[in-house]
């Protein structure tokens, strides 16, 4: 009894399978009609969408050639590769046999646009072209690329990761070597060294020396200032000296001590001379100082000594 049932079972399925199976190439057929009539009618991106429904709904040599035939009209190249190489793999198909000259001149199309990159490198390694997966070294195959420039990149675990630009050409093979370099790891030692004990000392270092800024607004200003204020200085004394020779040492009042005269003449000309000198000099420090790259003063303090540094 068991038995007749299982018998019963499978000629109850095999009978309506049959029906079923021509409903599906049935709905598939109308579906490709529709899709040629839409082509036709010039309108290929919907009439790829119904060329794929048919083809979820039965798919065949048929369904693979309608889509690569498309495809190839909307400029997608690498689909329209697959679907026709496919399709084309079905020689004795009855439709692939009346349209071979057709798929075989849209696949000859198609592949004036597209190249082949081959990838190595090291095992464990996973691989990205133009950002998606393609999988990880070695199981990555030939990757079909339409022409033009790409990216390939890896990344594996304590490496730095590895991207280049590549270039493909059609009907070219390109090759890409994935080298890793490993992410420098630094043995930095923790235990701290022993620092020994400060002794008193009578003489303490002398810190670091303070250096004033070399502009010309710090010590050229002070420094050529003052220069020219002594300068200023002497040479009115020098005038001055220069004036009174040879006047009496009295003035208006008189005594017998008025017939002495000063001799101030020569050194008032030394003085005026030197002031001159200083002042033209002590202008020159003001208005032509080297900015700060060119000049410094430190000065250093300490317990018992000065420094002072200068760089002009």
């Amino acid at each position: 009894m068991i038995r007749f049932g299982i018998f019963l079972q499978i000629f109850i399925f095999l009978s309506t399978a049959g029906p079923v199976f021509a409903a599906d190439a049935a709905s598939s057929d109308v579906l490709i009609q529709q899709a040629l009539d839409l082509r036709r009618d010039g309108k290929p991106e919907e009439a790829l969408k119904l060329f794929q429904r048919a083809h979820s709904v039965s798919p065949s040599a048929r369904t693979f050639g309608q889509m690569g035939l498309v495809e190839t009209s909307l400029t997608r190249w690498i689909d329209a590769d697959l679907h026709l190489s496919v399709a084309l793999t079905s020689p004795d198909d009855p439709w692939v046999i009346k349209n071979r000259a057709f798929l075989e001149q849209a696949l000859a199309t198609t592949k004036l646009h597209i190249g082949d990159v081959v990838i190595s490198g090291p095992a464990g390694v996973e691989v990205f072209v133009g950002g998606k997966s393609v999988g990880t070294l070695p199981a990555v195959p030939p990757v079909h690329l339409v022409e033009g420039a790409v990216s390939v990149s890896a990344t594996a675990a304590g490496f730095k990761p590895f991207d280049q630009t590549i270039v493909i050409r059609a009907g070219a093979r390109s090759s890409v070597e994935i080298t890793l370099s490993p992410i420098a790891t630094e043995n930095v030692a923790t235990t701290p060294a022993k620092t020994p004990a400060a002794t008193p000392s009578l003489s303490a270092a002398a810190p670091a020396p303070v250096v004033a800024g070399g502009a010309r607004s710090s010590w050229h200003t002070w420094a050529g200032a003052s220069i020219a204020a002594a300068g200023a200085g002497l040479l009115t004394w020098g005038i001055v000296w220069i004036a009174i020779d040879n006047n009496d040492a009295c003035g208006s009042t008189q005594g017998p001590a008025c017939g002495t005269a000063y001799n101030t003449k020569t050194p008032g000309w030394l003085l005026a001379g030197v002031g001159t000198a200083a002042l033209v000099g002590g202008a020159v420090v003001f208005f032509t100082g080297r900015d700060a790259a060119g000049s410094n003063l430190a000065l250093g303090l300490g317990p018992s000594s000065f420094t002072l540094q200068g760089r002009f």
